[in-house]
């Protein structure tokens, strides 16, 4: 039978990856050219004459585009709306909002898309936190635990690439265009390189050298 102590692990690791949802929305990487592609509304087929007008608003609220006219695939299975690097450089939400008309039948338009930081899906709780987090534990069993010292040494690097990645490219809604990201990344480097160099500048630690030390004296 497992112990408690395990089954609590297993408890917290199997909630993590219930908690990491990720979003259907249509998603894009965050400062790239993306084409938004409107289906034809007469049973994704459209004529000639069909009309699709759309604005673009921004998870701010900006309107980066205002009622323009999209254009027909040849096909004309769709309407193309497309958006430029500068206009997707912020991450989140965009709403479309319009319409399109083709002969007598009309369509409203109403939908979202994400943009992230890798182009990656949304997550409620991002795989990297769990990555983070298991970083975390094995700095606190390297300080708790002589013999889990090089636990402490590797969590420590973890926590240092760790915020390097958040900072760029970064992943969900979170890299360096935004404060959290800024304050996530620049914490993980600052906690990781004082965990990696703290023995250096423990008082125990300085002792115990300066012991060693001198005992090695004594024996010459």
């Amino acid at each position: 039978m497992l112990s408690v102590n395990k089954k609590i692990w297993l408890i917290v690791l199997m909630s993590f990856f219930l908690v990491s949802s990720v979003s259907a929305a249509l998603t894009f990487e965050q400062s790239k050219d993306i084409n938004i592609k409107i289906v034809c509304i007469n049973a994704g087929f459209c004529t000639a004459a069909a009309q699709c007008n759309a604005s673009i608003f921004s998870p701010s609220e900006v309107v980066l585009l205002d009622g323009v006219e999209a254009t027909p695939s040849s096909s004309l299975a769709f309407h193309n709306i497309t958006l430029n690097s500068t206009q997707t450089s912020q991450l989140g939400t965009y709403r479309v909002g319009g319409f399109c008309k083709d002969g007598s039948v009309t369509q409203l338009i109403d939908f979202d898309f994400d943009v992230t930081a890798n182009g990656e899906p949304f997550q409620e709780f991002p795989t990297a936190f769990i990555i983070i987090i298991l970083g975390i534990v094995f700095i606190i069993l390297g300080l708790f635990n002589e013999k889990f010292r090089l636990f402490k040494h590797m969590g420590s690097i973890v926590l240092m690439v760790m915020g390097v990645i958040t900072l760029f490219p970064g992943y969900s809604f979170i890299n360096w265009t935004t404060l959290t990201g800024k304050v996530m990344g620049f914490s993980l480097i600052a906690l990781g390189f004082y965990f990696l160099i703290e023995d250096s500048f423990s008082r125990d630690e300085q002792d115990q050298r300066f012991t060693q030390e001198e005992s090695g004296n004594d024996f010459e």
